[in-house]
């Protein structure tokens, strides 16, 4: 099952969907004891912002809920010193940034790759490839349509021979 089937969600629900989680996770962070942190699952709205809506969201979020939960342990729940609290904030911002580049680059590429799966209807003689309107078209085309591949044309030497094998003869 492909990641992309299993959310089935578009940007704008993805946005909503990646606030939610960031919104619930920090006030799970408010409403527990401070020895219990949740900042661990920050990393998923960071990774659907990532794959959804590009590294520029990710990236925001990635800055926007390491501060957040810094302003939490600095002045609403004070554990330790603030020099601790702003090593542990700059700490995740370069790890969930780190995360947010290697998730919307790996968002981007397989956006661009197209394989062909599964069954594909070809006639036997002329070969053409009947499609999901099921109408029947050339074999380059289906294959042009449905991957990144492109086709050049040529012969190879037995339809060279079957087809001008009298006039290679001759020279």
């Amino acid at each position: 099952m492909k990641l992309d089937s299993f959310f089935n969600v578009n940007r704008k629900v993805s946005f909503l969907l990646s606030l939610g989680i960031s919104f619930l996770i920090i006030g799970m962070d408010l409403l527990s004891p401070p020895q219990l942190q949740f900042t661990i699952f920050f990393i998923l709205p960071i990774l659907i912002a990532g794959w959804y809506n590009g590294l520029r969201w990710a990236l925001t979020l990635s800055i926007a809920l390491p501060l957040i939960r810094f302003f939490i342990a600095a002045y609403i729940e004070p554990l330790w010193q603030v020099q601790y609290d702003v090593i542990n904030a700059i700490n995740r911002m370069i790890v969930f940034s780190i995360i947010s580049v290697i998730v919307s680059r790996l968002s981007s590429s397989l956006k661009h790759i197209k394989i062909l799966e599964g069954m594909v209807p070809i006639c036997s003689n002329c070969k053409k490839i009947r499609d999901d309107n099921q109408t029947w078209q050339p074999l380059e085309n289906y294959i042009q349509q449905h991957s990144e591949a492109h086709f050049t044309h040529g012969l190879c030497p037995e339809c060279t021979k079957l087809l001008f094998g009298n006039y290679l003869k001759k020279q």
